[in-house]
């Protein structure tokens, strides 16, 4: 019989996809084999018609986050999306509209092992200084 995964991870890249998972095992000693991926990538056709990383996560998080709710199969769902251009807030607000219209139970409640990662890119960094050094 096949041992459950302890944690599901629903993101936009390999970028995310490789830092959680590094994360996990590094800080929570958690082997990858205990580490179930889904990443767009991995699961959209091979031609490009899959669309973009943050639709194959809206997709699948209603999903996996029924899978979580109706059986003992994860112990932790973590669900990765890029803030782009929008708030942190309207990205939590749009993943838990997408349980709650898929009929899911709503949004994710405080005593689920449920995670919304949103990183954001912060435009306030010191922008460096030009110099008139070309190769």
């Amino acid at each position: 019989m096949c041992r459950p995964k302890k944690i599901m991870i629903v993101c936009e890249d390999k970028l995310h996809d490789n830092f959680i998972c590094n994360f996990l095992m590094t800080y929570y000693d958690w082997s990858k084999r205990e580490v179930k991926r889904i990443t767009a990538r991995s699961d959209y056709p091979k031609d490009g018609s899959g669309g973009a990383g943050e639709k194959h996560v809206r997709e699948r998080y209603p999903i996996e986050l029924n899978v979580f709710r109706s059986t003992n199969h994860y112990r932790m769902l973590v669900a990765v999306v890029d803030a782009d251009t929008e708030s942190v807030e309207q990205h939590h607000n749009e993943l838990d509209r997408m349980a709650r219209d898929n009929g899911i139970g709503g949004p994710r409640k405080s005593d689920e092992a449920v995670i919304h990662i949103i990183p954001k890119r912060s435009n306030k960094l010191p922008r460096r200084k030009r110099t008139g050094y070309s190769e």
